[in-house]
């Protein structure tokens, strides 16, 4: 009697391109991603930290990314850059991060390639 195939087991990764603790853990998935991709392939999932915020940055709100940031730079060596705090008006919205990163999942898995000289 042939055995039942066992479920193909994943590692699921929920992740935000625009999350600092994400960026700064993203050599650790890639060094994961790398060390296990035939027995325990990586899947992501992208989530929304700030998915369809529509609000300016706060000066407040600048001074917490900024602490957050320098935080996650001192864990991790992570290297960031603090340029957009200076944007007047700035609108920390996610969602097209994320999307950025599905769409080119979606094209990389379909065969196609992204050369930055497409991306308009």
């Amino acid at each position: 009697m042939d055995q039942p195939a066992s479920p193909t087991k994943h590692l699921v990764y929920f992740a935000d391109p625009m999350c600092s603790w994400c960026y700064g853990f993203a050599p650790v998935i890639a060094e994961l991603a790398e060390r296990f991709e035939e027995r325990l392939p990586l899947q992501m999932v992208m989530g929304g930290l700030r998915a369809g915020n529509t609000t300016p940055m706060r000066t407040e709100d600048k001074a917490y990314i900024r602490s957050a940031w320098t935080n996650v730079n001192q864990a991790t060596g992570q290297p960031f850059d603090f340029h957009f705090l200076e944007r007047e008006g700035f609108v920390y919205d996610t969602e097209p991060a994320c999307r950025a990163v599905v769409t080119a999942h979606c094209v990389i898995a379909g065969g196609g390639s992204l050369r930055a000289n497409e991306v308009r």
